[in-house]
């Protein structure tokens, strides 16, 4: 377990206890979901950066790690819809019911989950294309206890091994010949002189 499968292990929470139309985007591009020949709301949900990601020695070999996850999601409702009409309280209902359900029916290997503290739950938007549809977002997110058990994968951004970068070829050294007024700060007050060049003997 790594930072990385807790977060696929919550998306997939998620998931389990709010019908999400799809994950990754930042609002829906349609207004209705279709279920079973019912109509219902659409909305996406997007993962936010991980915060406060904290690791702490516990015992000879086992890390403890804690970690804040929030996530964001998104309903819509067409744009002619009067603002007190709003669903307010189903959608106080949703952020609600998975708070809840995190305390009850936690995702496996997590130690220890609490709902966050996000100053707004809620908040409104209009949609910034012609339509200017309503968008309600739901803001929330978990505090994690958990211990990992293997390092994450970063191989999209590093080679498997850092400390094999191949073997130098060449060096070279540029040496420059100062002024009398020289300072180190001004590349007018120096010359350069010379270049080394080292070349490695492949012998």
């Amino acid at each position: 377990m790594n930072i990385q499968t807790v977060r696929n292990d919550l998306r997939a929470f998620i998931s389990s206890k709010v019908l999400i139309h799809a994950w990754d985007l930042d609002y829906p591009d349609v207004l209705y979901t279709v279920i079973d020949d019912q109509e219902y709301p659409a909305n996406t949900a997007i993962e936010l950066p991980v915060q406060n990601i904290f690791h702490v020695k516990d015992g000879r070999n086992s890390i403890k790690t804690s970690a804040r996850f929030t996530y964001r999601i998104a309903y819509i409702f067409p744009e002619v819809m009067p603002f007190n009409d709003l669903p307010w309280r189903s959608l106080e209902g949703i952020v609600s019911t998975i708070h809840i359900k995190a305390l009850l029916e936690p995702p496996g290997g997590i130690e220890l989950i609490l709902p966050a503290e996000i100053e707004d739950s809620l908040s409104v938007a209009r949609s910034d294309d012609m339509s200017g549809d309503w968008l309600i977002y739901l803001n929330f997110g978990f505090d994690v206890t958990f211990r990992t058990t293997e390092l994450p994968d970063v191989g999209d951004l590093q080679p498997p091994d850092i400390s094999d970068f191949g073997t130098l070829q060449q060096l070279q050294i540029q040496v420059n010949r100062a002024k009398p007024e020289f300072s180190r700060l001004d590349n007018t007050t120096f010359n350069e002189d010379t270049v080394i060049t080292i070349t490695a003997n492949d012998n």
